[in-house]
């Protein structure tokens, strides 16, 4: 990066001779005359074109035809550069953002130039940028356009915005991450949080590493099957609705018949006999609880009980143990909204009737 520096300021220094040695043209006549002197006035400018090396970027060519008549310019022209040589001007002093080991190159980058994201001199943006994130990722990502009143935090209330979890140049995982998606998300969601509206947001990667069975989503770090992780009308950014009466979220995944069919020797092991159990406690409507979502028994991301069932459930504002037993056939369960309740796939067990 010295070197680079170094080399910086030689080729500021000669351009800004030859520049001066052209007839009737100093080094500050880029930046000062009625042409360009609104190049300068950002609140972030770029650092040649602040040490008035213009000649850095441009080509010098003198006495080229400008005029509406043909007639001479009076003072050599700047030529653009050719759109397609933009990332090689770029790289010789930004040579960090050479691809080098990553897999992924930013689309921009790959398909344009680095101008598509960056003012080449200047901006009223850090980091030279045409617009502020979101804004500006959402020119193209226009799919990602979310209410910001349900958009994820990192996004919408961070000055990084965006890069908090993607890379803007280079990156080895998709789309763009600069972690794989569970270390992603585990950089906030290791610690408990508070949602804007109060909820309290479980601390997942705590919750993982605790207890032993975790969702297999969860496991392989496809947190996005579930959650939409730029944004959400659901307070918790899920993909769909995980509530009855159709539960499009968790049959995105698991089979319909395990929830539609009343009896059944296929479709799920939580049967008694051919009775379907799921099918059997999703669709209760007696009692004051009525149909219940899959969440009222069931961790959606890790658990100590088999079958991601929870430890304890809510019924009636008071949370009380599920104390939950599985064997070779079935098991029991007993929680707050019933007693022992046994089930055996193979034959099925009558259970005494009421509570």
């Amino acid at each position: 990066m010295i070197r680079c520096l170094f080399l910086f300021s030689c080729v500021v220094m000669i351009q800004c001779h030859l520049l001066a040695a052209e007839k009737g043209v100093n080094k500050t006549t880029c930046t000062t005359s009625s042409c360009h002197d609104n190049l300068s006035k950002f609140a972030h400018i770029h650092r040649p074109l602040k040490a008035d090396g213009c000649t850095v970027c441009h080509q010098v060519k003198a006495g080229v035809k400008t005029g509406a008549n043909g007639e001479k310019a009076n003072h050599p022209q700047l030529i653009k550069i050719e759109r397609k040589n933009v990332n090689k001007t770029c790289i010789v002093c930004h040579d960090d953002k050479v691809q080098g080991k990553f897999k992924l190159i930013h689309g921009p980058i790959e398909k344009n130039s680095c101008v598509e994201c960056h003012n080449p001199h200047g901006s009223e943006n850090e980091k030279l940028l045409k617009q502020k994130m979101p804004e500006l990722c959402i020119k193209c990502h226009e799919s990602k356009q979310t209410v910001i009143d349900f958009g994820h935090g990192p996004i919408y209330k961070s000055k990084k915005s965006c890069l908090n979890c993607h890379a803007s140049h280079f990156a080895n995982h998709q789309p763009m991450l600069q972690f794989p998606v569970k270390e992603a998300c585990f950089q906030c969601h290791d610690k408990e949080q508070k949602s804007p509206k109060g909820a309290t947001i479980t601390a997942v990667g705590q919750t993982m590493k605790s207890r032993k069975v975790h969702h297999k989503p969860a496991e392989e770090g496809k947190c996005s099957k579930c959650h939409d992780p730029h944004g959400s009308q659901d307070e918790a950014f899920l993909m769909d609705d995980p509530m009855p009466p159709k539960y499009p979220l968790c049959v995105s995944c698991h089979k319909k018949p395990m929830i539609e069919e009343q009896t059944t020797s296929t479709a799920t092991q939580f049967r008694n006999g051919t009775t379907n159990l799921h099918y059997l406690h999703l669709n209760n409507t007696t009692g004051k609880t009525g149909p219940r979502s899959c969440f009222i028994c069931h961790e959606p991301h890790a658990s100590n009980q088999p079958h991601l069932i929870r430890d304890q459930m809510e019924e009636f504002g008071v949370m009380a143990p599920i104390q939950y037993r599985q064997n070779e056939n079935g098991g029991s369960c007993a929680a707050a909204c019933h007693g022992v309740k046994t089930y055996d796939r193979v034959k099925e067990f009558q259970n005494p009737k009421g509570r």
